[in-house]
């Protein structure tokens, strides 16, 4: 049966509220430049146009009367005889006509103006389409899948928190070494840890290449926690080195959290000096000081088991760094030939 791998819910929550904010911020950005375009081509032809084409007239009007009156004034004599001066008549002519000329230059500006604008506006709008598009449509529809997503996936933890609980590093002991429903982050007792009644007990035959018998072969937490320390040129498990591609496929394809330098992988006496050496990431109830576990597949008898930390492992078998980087639960196994099975957390094999 296939699982999902899912790292965490609430950065999915994270996510989509991002994008919901960068929708509302982007819509309002988009209306605001909509709304300063349509006000500055109101502005134009509503009041600019509107005042000059009406000063047009009363211009016109105004230069038509000091036309008439310097007319009058060349037409008629005085009582003399004479023609009177007409000087002032003309001064008030030329001045009408000049403040004409204004307000029929100014329509012109504005006329112009509202060209220019309608070309940008035309070039503004083909350049923001997409993005305009994007922020009505693709955005929402995106916004809309991550709810279906979370929802889903909630569903998804809340029927199988076994699978969703050790996929999301979120479980115990108990579900990440022995496949249980997990109950939050605290450390199984060991009342419980790694027991099995003598009939499930796995046999060595068993345990060497099934992942469900490997996890029952946990030892308890307080045997794991006891373990003592060996020093780094001690560590020298018999089983073969990873080849190069095998490494490299660990790295691409199924990395998760990274051990600490600190932290302890406890082996037994028996794996060391075995050819077979089976490795299975488990994860603390405080999630600061992960134990890898690499363990003897023959649970007969009292087994000895000492701890060396993850710093002194990369060095002395470098090989086995890139297991380090397994998701919690994962179990893998290694003969004389490398690696030869790999688990994730729900015994599905992922190798070959």
């Amino acid at each position: 049966m296939a699982t999902a791998r899912v790292g965490s819910i609430d950065a999915i929550k994270e996510f989509r509220a991002y994008m919901a904010k960068f929708q509302e911020a982007a819509s309002v950005g988009l209306g605001e430049a909509d709304s300063e375009i349509n006000k500055t081509i109101n502005w134009l032809e509503g009041q600019q146009q509107t005042f000059w084409t009406g000063q047009i007239r009363k211009r016109q009007d105004i230069l038509t009367r000091a036309e008439d009156a310097l007319r009058q004034k060349r037409i008629f004599k005085d009582s003399s005889g004479s023609t009177p001066s007409a000087v002032d008549e003309q001064k008030i002519v030329n001045i009408a006509k000049k403040s004409l000329a204004e307000a029929q230059e100014k329509v012109q500006h504005i006329k112009k103006a509202l060209r220019d604008l309608q070309k940008q506006l035309t070039l503004y709008r083909g350049g923001v389409g997409r993005f305009s598009n994007a922020v009505s449509a693709t955005v929402p529809t995106a916004i809309a899948q991550l709810g279906n997503t979370i929802e889903m996936l909630e569903k998804y933890t809340g029927m199988a928190p076994e699978l969703a609980g050790a996929e999301m590093g979120g479980s115990d002991y108990a579900s990440a070494a022995a496949g249980g429903t997990a109950g939050g982050m605290a450390r199984p007792t060991d009342e419980t840890a790694g027991e099995a009644s003598p009939e499930s007990q796995p046999t060595a035959s068993d345990a060497a290449t099934d992942p469900a018998a490997i996890r029952q072969a946990v030892p308890k937490t307080s045997t794991l926690n006891k373990a003592p320390a060996m020093a780094a040129e001690n560590f020298k498990p018999a089983a073969a080195e990873l080849s190069v591609e095998q490494r490299q496929s660990l790295a691409t394809n199924f990395t998760g959290d990274p051990l600490s330098d600190d932290a302890t992988a406890v082996i037994s006496t028996a794996a060391l000096n075995s050819g077979n050496l089976t490795f299975l990431r488990l994860e603390s109830a405080d999630d600061k000081t992960p134990l890898g576990w690499f363990g003897s597949v023959d649970v007969a008898g009292d087994v000895e088991y000492n701890s060396v930390t993850v710093a002194d492992l990369r060095k002395v078998r470098p090989d086995l760094a890139d297991l380090l980087m397994l998701p919690a639960g994962w179990v893998a196994i290694i003969s004389a030939n490398g690696l030869v099975g790999l688990y994730d957390n729900q015994n599905q094999s992922h190798f070959g």
